[in-house]
């Protein structure tokens, strides 16, 4: 059933017990075949005496320079964690580059990556690759274009552990930004990024999106979709909050444009702005299912404080829209064009 009504702490602990991110203890006892600076002064010297299967440790310490896995399936580990193992490019280019054919056997895990800047993806970039990311924090970083912290690119990725804060781009993606692949988010917190087009958290194109409790909080978008915009992509998002992103023109929220299926389960979108249209969410000739959602005090510029549905059949299940405001027109949901929601 589909409430509009105030939300009870009860329903609210209910729909969301989400996510604290607990970085892994040290992985002192982990066995290392090189170990950085001992055997290897730099990253990328371990990394280029390295062969598969391998362990590459770093040694705790800030090191300035920029790497690339160059296909081989190891595992680049910060010993000490990413508190207190920091890859700084001083603004010289991407800091991590994954663009060799690395597979998921290729583990970045352990690391701050920091001060990337560069035409797309400031933090990570990925490309013909799918390796895993994990225990990672992201910061820092920016783009002139794409993905201010990590760009995937015809990539598949995982992502687990993963911090992705304060992070800028200059197109789309302040966060993270991927065209054409599939990305998988488990136990990620996207905060106070920032972009001048769509996706000041996290913006997909033509995407897969697998994401597991994750935090979309603070982003600001100059354009659409202040915590996600979704474009083309198919999701499937659980035990998910979104919430104090803003967007200048739609969807302070969510953005989800142009999808024929997926599903959002367990979804907190509140306290979110934007200055036209949808301050929690904007649905745009997509048919994402809707189940167990708090939608509560968004607001809008003109219209859909809470929900703005452009031409778009969706199916709301469970749905509790509350204490949002619009000047003009829905302060809790407004349509336009066609279809009436489906209600369960």
């Amino acid at each position: 059933m589909t409430r509009f009504v105030s939300m009870s702490n009860t329903q609210l602990c209910a729909l969301l017990a989400i996510v604290v991110v607990a970085w892994a203890s040290p992985a002192r006892a982990q066995s290392c075949d090189i170990v950085v600076p001992t055997d290897q002064p730099t990253i990328q010297d371990g990394i280029d005496a390295s062969v598969d299967t391998q362990t590459v440790c770093v040694e705790a310490g800030t090191y300035y320079e920029t790497i690339d896995l160059q296909g081989k399936a190891i595992h680049l580990l910060g010993l000490d964690g990413p508190d207190a193992t920091v890859i700084d490019a001083g603004g010289s280019g991407t800091v991590v580059s994954i663009v060799n054919g690395e597979g998921s056997d290729t583990i970045v895990d352990g690391f701050t990556v920091t001060n990337g800047y560069a035409s797309t993806g400031g933090g990570f970039y990925l490309t013909g690759s799918s390796p895993t990311i994990t225990n990672v924090i992201v910061t820092g970083n920016s783009a002139s274009g794409n993905g201010g912290g990590v760009s995937l690119r015809f990539a598949d990725a995982t992502l687990t552990n993963v911090t992705v804060r304060e992070n800028s781009s200059g197109d789309n993606g302040g966060g993270i930004s991927t065209y054409i692949g599939t990305l998988e988010l488990t136990d990620v917190f996207v905060e106070e990024n920032e972009t001048a087009d769509d996706g000041g958290g996290i913006r997909t194109k033509q995407t897969t999106v697998t994401m597991t409790n994750v935090v979309s909080r603070n982003n600001v978008a100059g354009e659409h979709g202040g915590g996600i915009y979704l474009d083309g992509s198919t999701p499937y998002m659980e035990n998910i909050a979104v919430d104090g992103n803003t967007a200048v023109n739609r969807a302070g929220g969510i953005y989800i444009y142009n999808t024929s299926s997926g599903w959002l389960n367990n979804v907190r979108i509140a306290g979110n702005e934007t200055g036209i249209h949808g301050g929690g969410m904007y649905v745009y000739a997509a048919t994402p299912t809707l189940t167990n959602l708090a939608v509560r005090g968004n607001a809008a510029g003109d219209a859909g404080g809470g929900i703005y549905v452009y031409s778009a059949p969706l199916v709301l299940n469970n749905v509790i829209v509350s204490e949002n405001t619009a000047p003009n027109y829905g302060g809790g949901i407004h349509l336009m064009y066609g279809y009436a929601p489906t209600v369960l």
